[in-house]
């Protein structure tokens, strides 16, 4: 018989069950076996061991942390311990264990990326007060403890199983225990993103409201002689009935023609209103805002008695363009009804009658004619 060179392998306490081939594997290869093992032990004792029953406090973040800092090098040093060689033959049993431990380091990937987020939103709520989403917070915290819990026992149970025991029911319960807490963290987290960006979006609409308020209270001022031209901000764009507050200032209009012509484009607008709930409203509203900015410019210049016909061809060419712009944006092949349809050509027509009423309202469609033959034909 052979002398075994290592003592170590004879002395094994399970020298008695070893195979023929296990001892010859032991003969050949002991001294690199030796050093892998020594190498591998020196990396557990050099891990911080964590020792579960004494930690009863509630952990925190950093324990969290830590504590898969501890597990991942400590699963990825014993995966490559186990790595088959070119010269080993394959272990079933070792090839499971690499199997299951690449999963452990999925993870605990996993986990780590799910609690930054965590910590993400718990300073995002600590922050602004106005976050409600504190039951959320809570819930992920409490899937967070859990998971640590499992974390710790699955790093004391690796750091106390010898190698050659890798593949053992005990782990794999800890495994399955450790993706059930995965799945848990990752749908609580699920849960807190959603809650966190509705109360981001009830936050600006919050803030929305504060805006639109403020600029509702400076919009609703009396026009008094000598008053500039209102921006597009102003209540026309906020209020519910812009063609209300739209004929109350132009009662300040002392020209009958002027009047009707006013009472005339809002006359419009109103009908244009309907449009705005058919496909592509986007362009629609903006084409309303616009068609009301320039009638209450109009209204202004009026008031004041101060008519430039420079500045009020150019508003009148900016509502004869919304019009047109509405009527483009309304047509059947957009999903818009006939009934829709039919208003916004109705409004085109309607917009030529009412200018041509009004001396001003004729000369800019006869000045619009010369680029377009028949603009002021009545139908």
């Amino acid at each position: 018989m052979i002398d075994n060179p290592h003592p170590s392998f004879e002395e094994h306490p399970q020298k008695s069950t070893k195979h023929w081939w296990q001892k010859l594997k032991a003969i050949l290869f002991g001294q690199w076996m030796m050093a892998k093992e020594e190498e591998f032990n020196s990396i557990k004792n050099s891990l911080k061991l964590i020792d579960y029953e004494k930690d009863n406090a509630k952990s925190t973040f950093k324990d969290w942390m830590q504590a898969i800092d501890v597990l991942q090098p400590l699963v990825q040093s014993i995966r490559k311990s186990i790595e088959p060689k070119k010269n080993d033959d394959f272990d079933l049993d070792m090839l499971a264990a690499n199997t299951y431990l690449f999963h452990i380091d999925r993870l605990i990937s996993k986990i780590r990326e799910y609690l930054h987020q965590y910590r993400y939103r718990l300073h995002q709520y600590q922050e602004n007060t106005l976050y409600t989403y504190k039951v959320e917070i809570n819930q992920a915290s409490l899937v967070a403890e859990q998971c640590y819990h499992t974390i710790l026992q699955l790093t004391s149970l690796l750091q106390r199983l010898p190698t050659n025991k890798l593949y053992s029911d005990e782990l794999i319960t800890q495994i399955h225990a450790l993706e059930l807490d995965t799945t848990a963290l990752g749908s609580a987290i699920r849960t807190l993103n959603q809650s966190a960006y509705k109360a981001e979006s009830m936050v600006q609409l919050a803030a929305l409201e504060q805006d639109l308020l403020q600029s509702l209270s400076q919009a609703k001022a009396p026009i008094h002689p000598g008053a500039g031209f209102v921006d597009s901000g102003s209540y026309f764009n906020l209020s519910h009935s812009q063609g209300e507050y739209l004929r109350s200032k132009s009662q300040l209009i002392k020209d009958t023609e002027c009047n009707m012509l006013i009472n005339g484009l809002i006359d419009i607008h109103e009908t244009l209103k309907k449009c705005y709930v058919v496909a592509r409203k986007v362009y629609i509203k903006e084409a309303l805002d616009l068609m009301a900015s320039n009638i209450e410019a109009l209204i202004v210049i009026m008031v004041n008695n101060e008519i430039d016909k420079n500045r009020v061809f150019i508003h009148f060419n900016q509502i004869y363009h919304s019009v047109e712009t509405i009527r483009f944006n309304t047509n059947r092949e957009s999903r818009c009804s006939k009934n829709l349809f039919e208003k916004s050509k109705t409004a085109m027509t309607q917009l030529r009658k009412v200018f041509q009423k009004h001396p001003l309202g004729l000369e800019y469609l006869k000045l619009y004619s010369a680029k377009r033959v028949g603009l002021i034909k009545s139908k």
